[in-house]
């Protein structure tokens, strides 16, 4: 195998990572968004993170935490 088709085979590789993890990202910030009453398709989800350039938004998953982590010690105590 030469070298060209190794990092081809390396760069796919990558970006099947970099997409798992976003997907679990997604998975997490969307289940707590959902405690706020809020809920956001992937692909929102990716534009918001700038993997899709429509915008330069940005997700504040700090905020979405926060507000995540205050909705369940209200439920909780």
């Amino acid at each position: 195998m030469d070298l060209e088709d190794s990092l081809e085979i390396i760069i796919d590789a990558y970006k099947e990572y970099i997409d798992s993890r976003v997907y679990f990202r997604y998975c997490i910030d969307n289940a707590l968004l959902q405690f706020g009453g809020d809920s956001m398709s992937y692909i929102d989800y990716k534009k918001e993170l700038g993997f899709i350039n429509v915008n330069n938004k940005k997700i504040d998953k700090n905020k979405i935490r926060n507000e995540a982590k205050e909705i369940l010690s209200n439920i909780f105590g």
